[in-house]
């Protein structure tokens, strides 16, 4: 009969991997990440439908609300979630940011449309819809921008 005996050295590495093994696998059984739901809408300025733009879902950490943030693109004024990737539900500060679509090198969103809109609401433990409209008090003078020549 044979006998496989590791050398010291060896046994030490054996004994340590697994040892960090399980210490990986426990490090996996933390707290469950929160349920999140798909938000979907429209956003208004002056009456019309944004061209282009974000709103940004934050959960109110001071309403005791915690969880991660999510993003929503605006495009022709609807916007919506991603399913994997929802709002957390409860107390959350909304950020809408505004543009007017069209393109250009330093800004492929085009111009703000207006400055950013900030708002809270309470969102259910469910899909929703949140439809925005932002005041036109917000609202940028924009200015042509000069082309070349002086």
């Amino acid at each position: 009969m044979m006998n496989f005996a590791l050398p010291t050295n060896m046994q030490q590495i054996v004994c340590w991997s697994l040892m960090l093994g399980c210490l990986l696998g426990l490090a996996g059984c933390g707290e469950a990440l929160p349920e999140m739901y798909t938000v979907q809408g429209l956003v208004r300025f002056d009456g019309q439908p944004v061209p282009a733009g974000e709103v940004v879902f934050e959960p109110n950490p001071t309403a005791g609300n915690h969880g991660h943030q999510t993003r929503a693109e605006i495009v022709d004024g609807r916007y919506a979630t991603l399913s994997n990737r929802g709002a957390v539900p409860g107390e959350v500060v909304i950020r809408v940011y505004a543009y007017d679509g069209q393109p250009r090198a330093d800004a492929p969103r085009g111009s703000p449309l207006a400055k950013v809109y900030e708002t809270q609401a309470t969102l259910p433990k469910a899909d929703s819809t949140q439809d925005f409209e932002i005041p036109k008090l917000l609202g940028l003078k924009l200015q042509p921008i000069p082309s070349g020549g002086t």
